[in-house]
Parts: C-alpha cells; sequence; structure tokens
C-alpha cells in the first residue's frame, strides 16, 4: 500500500502508560509520579478541528451564544511512546545554532487511499513545526514548549488521511528552533529537531535520511536592538522575501538541490529524550479575517512611510498577514500595543511584484501597526486569530451596564493567558507562575468548556514532575530554564486550588496524584513557640503588590487554608494517620493567630494598619468567627493594598461574610478606570502599569458568577450544590455555569425588600440547595411559592405532601430560607418567588423562642436561658430580643422567622413564628507566658515541648492553650548562670511547672561569669564578606548584636562542607584568653526555626605573628544553636592573632531571595579570659 522511495522502517507499535505513570529521571536517582488516566474520546479533544470557529465571536461582546452540548469531563493522558522507529532529523550541521528555520520535504506514494483514511501521524519538533501535505496546511504552530519534566518533551498527535491521496503525495514541514538562554515557559534541548511517524495500513512513514532538508534562508536573526524580554524563548519574525524558497511545500517543488537529512538518533534518544502524548488540543484556528478598518487602506499605494494602525475587535492572539505589491528590498515592521513590554514583533523585507505574508510567529493585541514605507501598494491587511481549544461556555448579565463590561473584560484575560500552559500574561513573559493558575483555573470553571481543565492539570504535572524529592519545594514558575521560583504565598495558595479544583470536578483520583506533594509541601513550614509558622522566604519572599502587607498575618492566615485543605486530602485519600498532626498544627496556628486579632482586623506589630489582604485570607480560611466580621468588614471597604492578585481573595471574603453591597462598591471604586479605558482586557496593576492583559486581574468574574448569582458545587463534582443568590443593589441577573455535570442557569429579579424570584435549570440527577433572600423588616409574613405552590407562610415551612420527593425545607440563616431541589430530569425548569404577604388576621400571635447552648437572650429585659420559650404577642405589638453569648462563646445570628447577625432585634409580628438565637464557642483561647531577661544573656529556657527559648533576643513569649500545664526548664549559658524566676512565678529551681489559666510574666535572674572579652574592638578581616549598611566583617568584634558578618552566597557539597572561609582578629598585642564563643543570627530563621546559616564545622588556630598559625581545636557537627550563643573551651592561650577558619555551613535563612543561599552568619565573636 505505501511504497517509500528510500528504505522501509520497520513495523513496532506504541506503548500506552496508563493511570500513575511513574517519570524516571534519566540518572536512575529518582522516581516522579506523573499525573495521568484515561482519555475518553481523545480524538475530540487532541486533533485539530479545521474550521472550527467559535460561535461567541466579539461582535456583540455583551452576548455569548453558548454551545448546545458540553464536553465530558477528562483527565489527560501519559503516553510515553518508547518504540520510535523515526529518527530525529535535521539539516547536515547547524542543528545547534538558535532561532533557526529548516525546511524538510518527503515524497511517498499512497496505492490504496482507502487503507490510509484512518492514518495517524506522530510527531515532535524542537521548538516548532508547521505542517503541510500535498500543500495543504495540516498543522498550523504544531509542538508545545517542553515538559513535563526538565528534560522530557511532547510529541502531537495528528490525523492526516483526509490530507492524502491515492497516487504521490508530498509531506513538508517548517521547523523553527528557538532561541537559547534563560525562559520562563519552556526548557531547550540545545539541538533543533524533527521527528515524524506515521502508521498507514500497517507500514510506517518515518523521518529519515530519506528526507530532504533546507536550512529556510528566507527567516533570518533579528539584527536590531529591539529583541523579546529575556524571558521569552520565541525570538523576533525577520523575514526576507527576497530569499524565500518559494513553493518549497507544494508537491511539484524542485528539491533537486536540497541535501539529504542528518539522522540524530531515533525517538526518546537524548537530548530530546522520553516524549510523552500532547496532553492538550491542538489551537484552534479561526481562520483569516479582515480587521475592523482594513477597507479604509486596500488598494492603497502609499506616498509617504506611514504607520498604519490595524484594530482587531478585542485582545487577541494572532498572526498578522499583508497581501502587497512593491519593489524589492522594502522593510515592513509589525507591531502590537504590547511590543513595548518586550513583546515579539514581525519584520518583512519585500520582493518584487505582488506578494503576501503571513507571520508565523503569534503575537497578540487588538491595535496591530504595520509600518510601511512609501511607494508599497496595499492590497490587503489581515489577521489570523488562534488559541486555546476551548468554548466560551459560561456566562452573566445583569442590570448593571459596569459589571457586565467587567465580566466579559475578565473572560477576554483569561482567555489571551491561555496557550501551551496558563500563563501571567501572553507578551512580556508567558510564564505559568502558579499564583496566576490558580485564579485562572477556579475562573475557567465558571466561564469555560473543560478542555481549559486540561491544561490545569498540564500544569499540575509539571511542577509534580519538577519537584525535587530531597528538597519537595512545589515550584511557583515550571518549565523554566537557567532560574528558578518558589514564592511561597503563591504556593500555598496553590495546594488550595488543588481541593478547590477537586470540588469543581469530583476528580479524587487527581487529589490521590496530588496529596504527598501538599503534605509534604506544608510539612516545610515549623512552627516557633508563639505557634505561628517561621516564616520561608523561599527563593522570592514575595507575598503581593502593592503596598504595607502585613506578612505574618498573611502567611500565617495561607498556611492554616492550606493545612485545612490537606486536611480535606487526607480524609478523601485515606491517609487517616497523617490527619492528627496536620488537625494539631492547625489548632495551634488557629490559637496563636487571635493573638494578633485588633478591633480593626488582624494585625500583627510590623504594620500600622491592618491590611485588606491577610484579613482577606483569614476570613476565608476560617480563621476569622463570625463575630469578628464587622470589624474586617471595616477593613475591607477603607483599606486598598492588594493588587489586582490579591484583589480577588478580598471581594471573596466581602461575599462570604455577606456584605456584597460592599463587594460591589469596591469593584466600582478598584475597576473603575479599567471598565471605562477602551481596551478588551484587565491590566496588571491599578495605575495601567505593567501588561493590558494579566490573568490575575480577572477575579470580579468569580464574584458575580460564584456569588451574585450564587452557584458553587456543595458536594464535589455538583452531585449536590448551591444556589444562593447575593444580588446586592442589583435588581436582575441571568447567569450559566459550565458544571461537570451540565448547565446551571438562573434567572433572578428582585425588588430589593419586596419581591423576589428565581428560576432554575439544573443537570439531570443533581440536588441544589436553594436559598431564598429574607425580605421585609424582622416579623413580616413572607411568602415563598414553588411554581404556584405555597412552600413558606405564617413563619412556617408548608411544602404540600405531594412534592415532597422533590423539595424539602431544610431550614434558614441570618440572611436565607433554604429548600433542597431533587432535579431528575434534564433541562428541568424550576420557579421560586417571594412576596411580603398580607399579615394573619388574629388578635395575638405566638411566638416562639429557641436560644441555644452557651448563650442567653433578653426579650424586654426578661434573661430566658438556653432552651425553648413560648410568648403571645398582641397584634401590632413590638418587642425587643438581644443576644447574649456566654464566656468562650459568640453569638452566630437569628434564624428562623427573621434573620441577622445583629444582637439586638426588635420584632412586630404580623403571623406566628419562630426565632432562634445562634451561639458557637470559640475555638483554643491562648495564654501568654512572657519571659524575660538582661541584655544578651545566654541562658536559654526549654519548655517540655522541646522548643528552646533564646533570653539573648529579649523579651520572649510562649503562647499554651489556656488551662494547660506547661514545665519550663532554664539551662545555664556560656557566660550566665540560672539564679531564680521572678514575677508572677517565684522559685530558684530551674525547673518549674505552671498552669496557664491567666496569661504570665517571668523574669530569669541569672548570675555573669567574671570575664573579660579581649575581642571587643579588635581588628578583624575576611577573605568573604558582603559589605553594606546591614552587615560588616567589622561587626563580629564591635559588641552589639545589631550588626554581623555574613558571606556571599557560598557552595557547599551534599554533606554541607565548604571550601576554608577564614576570618582573623588582630589583637594588637598578645592577650590571654581560654574560651571562644560565637553568637548566631537571630533576627531571622531558617525554615527549621533554628539559626541560619551557623558554622557545622571550624577551626580555630592562634598565633603571635599572623603569619604561622598553630591549629588549637576543630569543632565538627555543630548542633544548630536555636539563637543561643554557644562557647567552645580553647584551653590557656596567649596570642595576638586568631583566626577561624570555617569549613561547613548549616541551613540557610528563610528570608532569602536566592536559590541556595547558604552562607555562615554570625553576629558577634567573643574570646574571653576567665579570672
Amino acid at each position: 500500500m505505501l511504497k517509500h522511495r528510500q528504505g522501509v522502517p520497520p513495523d513496532r507499535k506504541d506503548k500506552i502508560l496508563t493511570v500513575g505513570v511513574l517519570l524516571m529521571k534519566k540518572t536512575g536517582t529518582w522516581l516522579r509520579r506523573l499525573t495521568a488516566c484515561c482519555l475518553a474520546g481523545a480524538a475530540c479533544a487532541v486533533f485539530l478541528c479545521a474550521g472550527c470557529t467559535r460561535k461567541n465571536e466579539k461582535g456583540d461582546d455583551t452576548k455569548i451564544i453558548l454551545p448546545e452540548e458540553l464536553l465530558p469531563y477528562r483527565r489527560i493522558t501519559a503516553m510515553i511512546k518508547e518504540d520510535w522507529t523515526a529518527n530525529w532529523i535535521w539539516t547536515q550541521s547547524g542543528e545547534t545554532e538558535p532561532d533557526t528555520w529548516v525546511s524538510f520535504r518527503k515524497s511517498f506514494e499512497v496505492s490504496d487511499i482507502n487503507e490510509a483514511r484512518d492514518a495517524v501521524a506522530c510527531i515532535a519538533a524542537e521548538s516548532k513545526y508547521w505542517l503541510y501535505i500535498n500543500g495543504e496546511m495540516a498543522v498550523r504552530e504544531g509542538g508545545l514548549k517542553r515538559g513535563p519534566t526538565s528534560e522530557d518533551g511532547y510529541y502531537d498527535t495528528v490525523e492526516i488521511g483526509q490530507y492524502l491521496r491515492e497516487g504521490e503525495n508530498t509531506i513538508a514541514a517548517l521547523v523553527w528552533f528557538w532561541r537559547d538562554g534563560a525562559s520562563y515557559s519552556s526548557t531547550n534541548s540545545g539541538k533543533g529537531g524533527f521527528l515524524f511517524e506515521a502508521e498507514l495500513g500497517g507500514e510506517k512513514l518515518i523521518s529519515d535520511a530519506s528526507w530532504l532538508a533546507a536550512r529556510n534562508t528566507a527567516f533570518l536573526q533579528d539584527p536590531g536592538a529591539r529583541q523579546p524580554n529575556y524571558r521569552l524563548p520565541e525570538a523576533n519574525i525577520y523575514y526576507d522575501a527576497r530569499r524565500e524558497l518559494t513553493g518549497w511545500e507544494q508537491p511539484g517543488y524542485d528539491d533537486s538541490g536540497w541535501e539529504a537529512a542528518k539522522e540524530m538518533g531515533t525517538g526518546g534518544c537524548a537530548p530530546w529524550n522520553a516524549l510523552y502524548e500532547r496532553p492538550i488540543p491542538l489551537w484552534k484556528d479561526f481562520g483569516l479575517k479582515d480587521y475592523k478598518n482594513s477597507s479604509e487602506y486596500e488598494n492603497d499605494t502609499l506616498t509617504r512611510g506611514q504607520e498604519l494602525t490595524m484594530e482587531v475587535p478585542y485582545n487577541a492572539q494572532l498572526t498578522p498577514y499583508l497581501e502587497v505589491e512593491s519593489e524589492a528590498g522594502k522593510e515592513i515592521v509589525i507591531t502590537t500595543e504590547n511590543t513595548a513590554q518586550g513583546s515579539v514583533f514581525a519584520t518583512y523585507i519585500t520582493k518584487e511584484g505582488r506578494q503576501s505574508f503571513e507571520s508565523p510567529g503569534w503575537m497578540n493585541g487588538e491595535r496591530i501597526t504595520y509600518r510601511i514605507p512609501k511607494g508599497v501598494k496595499i492590497i490587503s491587511l489581515k489577521y489570523r486569530e488562534s488559541g486555546y481549544n476551548t468554548e466560551f461556555s459560561g456566562s452573566f448579565t445583569c442590570s448593571d451596564a459596569f459589571l457586565n463590561t467587567l465580566w466579559m473584560k475578565s473572560l477576554r484575560t483569561l482567555y489571551i493567558t491561555m496557550r501551551d500552559n496558563f500563563m501571567d500574561c501572553p507578551d512580556r513573559e508567558r510564564a505559568q507562575w502558579w499564583g496566576d493558575v490558580t485564579n485562572e483555573m477556579a475562573m475557567s470553571m465558571y466561564a469555560l468548556d473543560t478542555n481549559s481543565y486540561l491544561l490545569y492539570q498540564k500544569g499540575v504535572a509539571t511542577m509534580l514532575a519538577y519537584t525535587d524529592p530531597a528538597t519537595k519545594v512545589l515550584q511557583t514558575v515550571v518549565p523554566i530554564r537557567n532560574d528558578y521560583f518558589e514564592l511561597p504565598m503563591q504556593q500555598l495558595a496553590g495546594v488550595c486550588g488543588f481541593w478547590t479544583y477537586y470540588m469543581y470536578t469530583g476528580d479524587a483520583e487527581f487529589i490521590k496524584e496530588v496529596y504527598p506533594y501538599a503534605k509534604d509541601y506544608v510539612g516545610l513550614w515549623t512552627l516557633g513557640s508563639d505557634g505561628l509558622v517561621v516564616h520561608r522566604g523561599g527563593s522570592w519572599d514575595w507575598a503581593d503588590w502593592g503596598s504595607d502587607f502585613d506578612m505574618p498575618t498573611l502567611e500565617n492566615a495561607w498556611y492554616y487554608k492550606a493545612l485545612q485543605c490537606v486536611i480535606d486530602m487526607a480524609r478523601l485519600t485515606g491517609n487517616e494517620g497523617d490527619i492528627a498532626e496536620l488537625e494539631q498544627k492547625a489548632e495551634t496556628v488557629y490559637a496563636a493567630y487571635q493573638t494578633f486579632w485588633t478591633e480593626e482586623g488582624y494585625k500583627s506589630a510590623s504594620v500600622r494598619l491592618p491590611d485588606d489582604r491577610s484579613n482577606a485570607v483569614a476570613v476565608l480560611a476560617g480563621l476569622a468567627d463570625p463575630d469578628k466580621y464587622e470589624g474586617i468588614r471595616g477593613n475591607l471597604t477603607t483599606v486598598m493594598h492588594a493588587s489586582p492578585y490579591m484583589e480577588r481573595y478580598v471581594l471573596d471574603a466581602l461575599c462570604e461574610m455577606g456584605y456584597m453591597e460592599d463587594a460591589q462598591q469596591r469593584i466600582r471604586t478598584r475597576y473603575k478606570e479599567m471598565v471605562e479605558y477602551d481596551y478588551s482586557t484587565l491590566w496588571e496593576f491599578w495605575d495601567h502599569g505593567g501588561t493590558l492583559n494579566h490573568a490575575w486581574s480577572g477575579g470580579p468574574l468569580l464574584t458575580m458568577s460564584q456569588y451574585m448569582a450564587g452557584i458553587e458545587p456543595a458536594e464535589a463534582g455538583y452531585t449536590k450544590f448551591s444556589v444562593k443568590p447575593m444580588l446586592g443593589d442589583l435588581t436582575s441577573l441571568e447567569c450559566t455555569v459550565p458544571s461537570v455535570r451540565g448547565y446551571i442557569t438562573v434567572n433572578i429579579s428582585s425588588e430589593p425588600g419586596k419581591e423576589f424570584s428565581l428560576s432554575l435549570k439544573a443537570p439531570a440527577n443533581t440536588e441544589a440547595i436553594v436559598g431564598i433572600p429574607r425580605l421585609g423588616p424582622a416579623g413580616s409574613n413572607l411568602q415563598i411559592k414553588y411554581h404556584d405552590a405555597v412552600i413558606y407562610e405564617n413563619g412556617a415551612d408548608c411544602v404540600p405532601e405531594q412534592m415532597s420527593e422533590t423539595l424539602s425545607f431544610s431550614g434558614s440563616d441570618d440572611q436565607y430560607l433554604y429548600y433542597v431541589l431533587k432535579n431528575r430530569a434534564a433541562d428541568a425548569a424550576h420557579a421560586f418567588s417571594a412576596a411580603l404577604a398580607d399579615a394573619q388576621e388574629r388578635s395575638a400571635y405566638t411566638v416562639r423562642l429557641e436560644v441555644g447552648a452557651n448563650g442567653a437572650v433578653f426579650w424586654n429585659g426578661e434573661r430566658l436561658e438556653s432552651g425553648s420559650h413560648e410568648k403571645t404577642v398582641q397584634n401590632g405589638e413590638e418587642f425587643t430580643l438581644e443576644a447574649a453569648a456566654g464566656d468562650g462563646a459568640y453569638f452566630c445570628g437569628w434564624s428562623g422567622a427573621a434573620g441577622t447577625r445583629e444582637a439586638v432585634l426588635s420584632v412586630r409580628p404580623q403571623c406566628d413564628m419562630t426565632l432562634r438565637a445562634e451561639f458557637s464557642e470559640k475555638q483554643n483561647v491562648l495564654r501568654t507566658v512572657t519571659f524575660s531577661a538582661e541584655a544578651e544573656c545566654d541562658v536559654a529556657i526549654l519548655t517540655d515541648g522541646g522548643t528552646e527559648i533564646a533570653l539573648a533576643q529579649g523579651t520572649n513569649k510562649v503562647f499554651v492553650k489556656d488551662g494547660e500545664t506547661v514545665t519550663f526548664t532554664a539551662r545555664d549559658g556560656f557566660l550566665h548562670r540560672f539564679a531564680s524566676y521572678q514575677g508572677d512565678v517565684s522559685s530558684l529551681d530551674n525547673q518549674i511547672t505552671v498552669t496557664a489559666d491567666r496569661d504570665l510574666e517571668i523574669r530569669i535572674e541569672t548570675k555573669k561569669l567574671d570575664a573579660e572579652n579581649v575581642a571587643l574592638g579588635a581588628a578583624v578581616f575576611a577573605e568573604n564578606s558582603l559589605e553594606n549598611n546591614d552587615w560588616s566583617v567589622s561587626g563580629l568584634t564591635d559588641g552589639s548584636l545589631k550588626k554581623g558578618y555574613t558571606t556571599n552566597v557560598l557552595q557547599p557539597d551534599s554533606d554541607g562542607r565548604i571550601s576554608p572561609v577564614s576570618v582573623t582578629l588582630d589583637f594588637g598585642e598578645e592577650k590571654a584568653f581560654s574560651h571562644i564563643a560565637l553568637a548566631p543570627r537571630t533576627e531571622v530563621s531558617d525554615a527549621n526555626g533554628g539559626s541560619p546559616n551557623y558554622p557545622t564545622e571550624f577551626t580555630v588556630s592562634v598565633s603571635d605573628d599572623g603569619r604561622n598559625f598553630t591549629e588549637v581545636v576543630t569543632i565538627e557537627d555543630s548542633e544548630n544553636p536555636m539563637g543561643v550563643t554557644q562557647g567552645y573551651e580553647l584551653g590557656p592561650q596567649r596570642a595576638a592573632y586568631v583566626r577561624i577558619d570555617f569549613t561547613g555551613t548549616g541551613t540557610f535563612a528563610a528570608d532569602e531571595g536566592v536559590a541556595d543561599p547558604y552562607r555562615i552568619q554570625l553576629m558577634e565573636i567573643y574570646l574571653y579570659h576567665v579570672k
């Protein structure tokens, strides 16, 4: 059937790896697990759908036409093709030369076209390829940026049968090998290459030396100074049509002058290594289109050089096109409004006559500028939009045009930041920053079909594959080359995102894959003696852009939220043995976090005012009980420090607390300029700085679809979901959410305080928890209907018996009355309405009052204890209730026939009613034990939990659970001896046991040894010293712990040993001493709460002349001092010089901003002569 012109490859079968495929590093020293599962209906997801167009193109950008059906949920496959017979090929030389373009051709015959109809090709390239079959474009920009590991790559699977014909066929491919250097979105094998293998009727067509190759000489390296941002692997396009290989992709092209391709090894060989099946679809091609103003320049010959700005309906990923008539050598430059950010652009050099060109490298924008010189005749200017293959499948419209515009801009921002990976921006970086990804994933759940979920799965699989088992760090940017990032706050948000993904998809297998990594990552944090996390700075100590962030409150809030998610993951995956330790940490952080509370919100001593970001995350994490909501509300409505990234969480918190109108006002204030600006996407910063299309800025899309419409899963995978609308100041909205179970659509209208209506369409075999907002003042006779049947009236549920299998009342809270709706049929319509009914015609009403445990209620001043109470109230009479929480409890709110979180409630009943006062116990209360001692005291206090408290740091606080008994033991220091405890506890014994039923202040009295520090004021020299305002080697002998010594970054071996670093003290004369002491750095910790960069191995030598030194002692394997000055005995010495050679270093500081920042760091060196 298939006749090769040269050679016949052997016939072998692919090997498909299924769930839990192991990724093996080439050294064989470790294994990694890649998220993997069977992909049902893979063909529809993987293969290019030629001619497929989006139904919701921006003609009317406020209306989205949704697909009739949603794609089923799928997981990515991990197919490692291990039986390649095809060879990686290139030209005979130049395979390592970056930014090169090579064309390939192969002719072959098909004798029976019927056997070739189902032909499938497996194709890989370093770095991208364009495939033509018989002159027809079969793949436009194939290939993925390398991954999922740092060493491996992907291959595409493409149906090619539709392009083949009986008889002679020609395949042509254009391959672009990207530039070398750093990249924030890809790795680089170091060699260009192309790999092709297709099975046709049992035989294979493979890339090998029978293919012809030629350097595509029209593509040149851009010689200009304006190059793309260093984070991009892509280069500018520079095309000289005078050098082009005209028609090279066509069957009849004369390729006799081309060389035979060079074979560089079969698929799977180095440096390209293992190849994984592409887990996401090929790009969607929207076809060649006119710009909005193309007609203005058609058939126009320029009499002067001009810059023509062409208009795209919205910010799009596109490749610009031109058709012109010109003399040879004219330079046309094509840029966008984003080129200044460091985006790629294109340069075209004309040939003689009529010609057309479409730049293959995509750029983005909605204002495309062609700089065209004099004398060029423009035939037409067009563009081709391409993008990630997903459908716009969610929608939101409401009575506020401002919010409608913002929702669409959020959606446009989401879509333009998707391609090879979720990215922060499509121009400057194209990088998969995990904080952005977490927000993008959440937005996709409300706006896009399930194809978008594959991109998140791919990103997670890559992040897990990049995780080093030795460090267990989840990297924030992957794939990446020549750089490294761990931003702990973004990664903790990402751990929370794992659970979010599960809740929206119900994919328990996904949680099984990520759980070990998530557990290990939260395990990198340790808790200090104050019950809070020891700060972890990662490689970049970044919490947000913006200003005045409160790191202690924000980090602990993120950590607590991540712990809760990991606990949920442990339960789901059956890892019950992990839960106790995780819950203990969570309880400790919760209790310690409450010490940050002020009446204006949570705040540490590091800031003047509470930070909106940390208070928002505290609410979302469950650290803030409802009794604190009003204080936090004041913070979130007045403090606006958050950047657009963290603004999403601030808005979420306002909504979770029930303050929708505050959230709407904050949106209108903060997003005003972005919405009013004539652009279709959202900016990176509030001030129009940064990029014009930044993924993290679309949080209001969630505020609208998730909270205003009120749609979110109540159980994983939407088997049960809630519809709890919060209209705020809106009078109507319509929203569709593309859940994994099918479309959920609500249409809501409201006359505030008077009427409310909600229609709902839900997927078959699901349950909806429908919240009907309360109307009118307390005591009103609210009537609720389901269709025409009354289901609530006269202060009580009254669902008709015949509806009981479909609808049931499930209670109330301070804002809603809830009904559970069992929806069995697809597209069934459900209608709810609420309005105020006339008062019951009675002279008196019965009021039942249920007072919850842990509190009491005052009825017109009369105290009513926990339990049920009943009173009669005359028609027209008003009474006042006041809730009073008991010790260790707080008031949650009123429910039943009236609802509010305000403790005082005035009621004028119009019907019989039941009211409930709900209280809740506060979680752990902490007591503070404060220790103090004289300055620079080296006595330490040990807790019975093993924590060591260094008194040299000044006042030290230990947090203990209320009522808990704890033992403290004083340990003598090098120069100070314990004498007694004084203050709230007095004892001469070095060990005390106290019960923490109140805050305690304890002072440690010590006795200092009679010793002289002969190092004080000595001249000091170091071979390796970082000298600036914060650090200097002279700080080692200045008698102060405020300024110390640090080396530059060192490179220890696997045992922590380093090349010797010497520090020499010059006394100026001989002095006597017998002991040396080293003071560690104390103002920051390592990741384990210990002293950072303390030497683990060093040698002390002495000299009379500064040249000839005698070794005195070598210290090996010294333990972490935990903030306490460490002394070492030297024996009696007399010398004018002392040299310390450091040869080992410990763990690095948690606040560093670079990777592996090992150093030697000390605050003071003491040499004592004990008298």
